[in-house]
């Protein structure tokens, strides 16, 4: 993979501002979702002790 050059800093490619733009763009409904989802990985990853486990 080859890099992108850049200048070292440019006020319009600030990764901060990046970032905001692209949590704008996704919807509360599909936030939500997303940390649900999380949040039960995170659950069974408690459950099993920290051991190795597929799927749901």
């Amino acid at each position: 993979m080859t890099p992108v050059p850049h200048p070292p800093y440019s006020p319009d490619l600030a990764p901060c501002d990046f970032f905001t733009e692209a949590l704008s763009s996704i919807s509360k409904d599909e936030f939500r979702q997303c940390f649900e989802k999380w949040n039960k990985r995170l659950d069974k990853c408690i459950s099993v002790s920290g051991e190795y486990f597929e799927g749901d």
